[in-house]
């Protein structure tokens, strides 16, 4: 689903490692107009991620993938999004309560919304007249699945996330290298399903109760970890595409703590990838666990994040 816009997620990677490497030296400033243009065009891709993803799902679950788009599109529909204004959480459809949520980066939603439409369309195109197909289905289809988004996917997702985040904060609180071991070798791989939103609230909170956070400098090992696989396949690999794509997912990452790139590019491709990625970033995970290392200032992973002690 990723692989189409590959090439997309590398340049986007890229300019966001860039703009972060010419703000931290003063080049460029965020109220700036250049700064607002370049940010722009690299956050653009992640931020409708659900449009691109819903369009490259379709083609795998054999559906219309402009249609799957518009499902992708309304869940950033400016007026629904309009009704998380005032910190609302809720809303309601046809007298039925929902539960509101920012889908911007999202994927696990996308994807159900997308798989479902995929069983409506066969259905709708079964038992309706041809002449009537090609109005009919995809309106009862879009109908029919971005509610149930709304109401089901969508809360699904926003459950795991929160349960995922109380979960290892309860961890953090009883065992620094277990915590570190499953933080640092396997949470890294959270992006590839959206989930590392539930626990980014959390490590906010940490910060802002106590000054300072445990759980952030066990995650990102294994973020580090993802870094040093691009940076061995571009060593090693013989193929002048590949050691291309290495260089520049390895440069976003190191940069700017972008690592997408390097999920979708290489770890879903090479899958042998996951081994050294879990196995790295555990022991380095437990290791920064037993040690109990503190950040200070809230960041990501990269060269320019600040105040790991």
């Amino acid at each position: 689903m990723f692989a189409p816009y590959l090439p997309a997620i590398a340049a986007s990677g890229i300019l966001k490692g860039l703009l972060a490497l010419f703000t931290s030296v003063g080049w460029l400033t965020p109220e700036s107009g250049t700064y607002a243009v370049l940010a722009a065009i690299s956050n653009a891709l992640f931020y409708f991620s659900p449009i691109f993803l819903a369009f490259t799902a379709a083609k795998q679950f054999g559906a219309n993938p402009y249609v799957a788009a518009v499902i992708g599109g309304a869940l950033l529909e400016p007026n629904f999004t309009a009704l998380m204004s005032n910190d609302a959480t809720e809303s309601s459809f046809i007298g039925i309560p929902t539960v509101l949520m920012n889908y911007a980066s999202s994927v696990i939603p996308v994807i159900l919304a997308v798989w479902l439409y995929s069983y409506l369309e066969g259905f709708l195109n079964r038992i309706l007249h041809k002449d009537i197909r090609m109005i009919l289905t995809p309106l009862v289809a879009l109908v029919i699945t971005v509610p149930l988004t709304i109401m089901i996917f969508g809360p699904i997702s926003g459950y795991l996330t929160d349960t995922l985040g109380a979960a290892m904060t309860f961890l953090g609180e009883k065992n620094g290298i277990i915590t570190g071991i499953i933080a640092g070798g396997l949470l890294s791989f959270l992006p590839l399903f959206g989930l590392q939103w539930g626990i980014i609230p959390i490590l906010l909170l940490n910060h802002s109760t106590y000054g300072f956070d445990t759980f952030n400098p066990m995650w990102v090992m294994g973020t580090y970890a993802q870094m040093g696989v691009a940076l061995g396949i571009f060593i090693k690999a013989k193929e002048r595409i590949q050691k291309s794509f290495a260089l520049s997912t390895f440069f976003t990452g190191i940069v700017a703590g972008v690592t997408e790139p390097i999920l979708y590019g290489i770890v879903t491709k090479y899958k042998r990838t996951f081994l050294p990625i879990i196995i790295g970033g555990a022991i380095s995970g437990a290791l920064i666990g037993a040690l109990q290392v503190k950040q200070y200032a809230f960041a990501f992973a990269g060269a320019i994040s600040p105040s790991l002690t």
